[in-house]
């Protein structure tokens, strides 16, 4: 018998008392603030609806404090040690006696997906306050809170380490990429070969907007290079009743340039941005916030998809320049520094699309880019692919602590007479 199966066997044998949220910590909503009052050079992070800080403000209002976004990620569960400042669009629950707050934590992450399911409106969602206040959560003795506690901990700092080291890989993987990208670098691999600088615009296509009114009579041209060979997606392939992936700006993951989370739409569910249809090989640069520096390739799964207006779509030109060129191009500090100098707004920032196309980039001879291709397929595959190196091992022990903490985390409800 372990030490946790002792504890509870000596100090709850019959099960645990089970209450309310509201009654075991204090809860209420963080206090508005606007953007203009954040500012890099402060010292505290800013929560508000995300899933990391909106900014720094020169105040804090919590500390050692659980965080549940109630809009934009409605329902994602955070755990704040430090001082921090927390917005009207995050929910807080601090300590109370009998007690401890990390065990809340856990128990609101290992829920986290219920609470995603409990929340209203339409086009920006929100957590229902009622069924987080009422949420029941077992309340077994502080010895059993602490020891779960500890265990789960151990589980989340090897992680962390693992993930500092993923970065390090990262930045080392950046590093040459942006190293094998260089005029310099080009020039020796095409052997004195000419090397061409051109506009995104003068390399890809103009991709139409598709409306959902007329949608039974469009025909959307297939053309892999610019040449008369191509195919349409006929009006019964895009019939008003047929449902579609629609990829919106959070579905693609900042971390790994994958698409991870999409919703079905047809005519009737669809946002007003569904206005765009991609194929494979399409790349795909978000506008909106463009410093977040989002953006994906399309694969044979999210052919046909729709995605957002708030991507600019690059379909290119394959007699001149590969897909994946453009992909590795633009993920480079030199694309960053470019959007960053070009975005306008500060509230919520965006670059137009023919601005972002006005990017330059070098076209060496395809067989270069081919080979440099290949070289970086690999090196992002060991820093990004879940089936191999330390990203396999990172999952791997992210499913192990899933597995424990819904075990651990696991009480009979005890009862009373």
């Amino acid at each position: 018998m372990n030490k946790i199966e002792q504890l509870i066997q000596n100090l709850c044998p019959n099960g645990v008392e089970f209450k309310e949220l509201q009654t075991i910590c204090n809860l209420k909503a963080g206090d508005r603030i606007i953007k203009s009052m954040m500012s890099n050079d402060f010292q505290y992070p800013v929560y508000g609806g995300g899933t990391e800080p909106t900014g720094y403000y020169n105040k804090f209002n919590f500390k050692n404090a659980v965080t549940i976004s109630r809009a934009g990620s409605a329902g994602f569960v955070g755990f704040q040690e430090r001082e921090f400042w927390a917005t009207d669009v995050c929910f807080v629950a601090t300590q109370k006696d009998g007690v401890i707050i990390k065990f809340v934590f856990y128990f609101l992450k290992n829920h986290q997906n219920e609470l995603q399911k409990h929340l209203y409106g339409g086009s920006m969602p929100k957590l229902n306050k009622s069924y987080l206040w009422n949420l029941k959560i077992p309340v077994p003795p502080i010895e059993v809170q602490n020891e779960i506690v500890r265990i789960l901990d151990t589980f989340t700092e090897l992680e962390k380490e693992l993930e500092k080291e993923l970065e390090k890989r990262r930045a080392q993987y950046s590093f040459y990429r942006d190293k094998l990208l260089s005029f310099e670098e080009l020039k020796k691999r095409s052997r004195g070969g000419a090397i061409r600088y051109m506009s995104l615009g003068g390399v890809c296509e103009k991709i139409n907007k598709v409306s959902w009114k007329n949608i039974d009579s469009l025909a959307l041209s297939r053309n892999d290079g610019m040449n008369a060979d191509c195919h349409a997606l006929t009006s019964s392939s895009l019939a008003m009743t047929r449902e579609y992936k629609y990829i919106d700006l959070s579905s693609v993951s900042r971390k790994n340039r994958k698409i991870t989370d999409i919703q079905f739409i047809d005519k009737n569910s669809a946002p007003s941005r569904a206005q765009q249809i991609v194929i494979k090989d399409d790349v795909l640069f978000a506008t909106t916030r463009p410093a977040l520096h989002r953006f994906c390739i399309i694969n044979d799964e999210f052919d046909e998809s729709i995605c957002s207006t708030g991507f600019c779509v690059l379909r290119t030109n394959k007699q001149i320049v590969l897909p994946k060129w453009i992909f590795y191009c633009i993920s480079t500090q030199k694309c960053l520094d470019f959007v960053r100098h070009n975005e306008q707004g500060t509230s919520y920032p965006s670059i137009s699309d023919s601005e972002f196309k006005k990017f330059k980039i070098p076209i060496p001879p395809l067989e270069v880019q081919n080979e440099i291709v290949r070289i970086l397929d690999t090196f992002d595959a060991l820093v990004n692919d879940i089936s191999i190196g330390l990203p396999a091992e990172i999952e791997g022990r992210r499913k192990q602590y899933e597995y424990y903490r819904e075990k651990l985390l696991s009480f009979k409800e005890c009862e009373y007479a």
